[in-house]
């Protein structure tokens, strides 16, 4: 993932919008026009970051669930009571892994 963000990052301070014009004086309107550009193209990338890591982390997440009910099945071997006990801790993860990703999508964390 370090090499996504460097790549954006590259990205962004190689854009011209994220330059100013060699020595020209610009309005107080155009420069806070600037500003808000290079504000949005910040959030973008972000964004794009947030989102490729929040991707990692569900895949990785689904693999895991994945094994664990397989694990669960062959633990369990047709036996319900020994199934219901694994269930259950099944479903603490799931429940855990379900909190991490709800931690990573909160709009108010930065």
């Amino acid at each position: 993932m370090s090499n996504e963000l460097e790549t954006l990052a590259a990205r962004m301070e190689l854009s011209p919008l994220m330059r100013t014009h060699g020595g020209l004086v610009l309005s107080r309107e155009a420069k806070e026009a600037q500003v808000s550009i290079r504000r949005a193209v910040c959030d973008t990338v972000v964004a794009e970051v947030k989102a490729s890591g929040l991707k990692r982390v569900a895949g990785h997440a689904m693999r895991d669930a994945s094994d664990l009910d397989d694990l669960r099945n062959d633990l369990a071997g047709g036996d319900s009571t020994k199934n219901s006990v694994l269930a259950g801790i099944e479903a603490k993860y799931v429940r855990g892994v379900g909190n991490i990703i709800d931690g990573l999508t909160d709009p108010f964390k930065i």
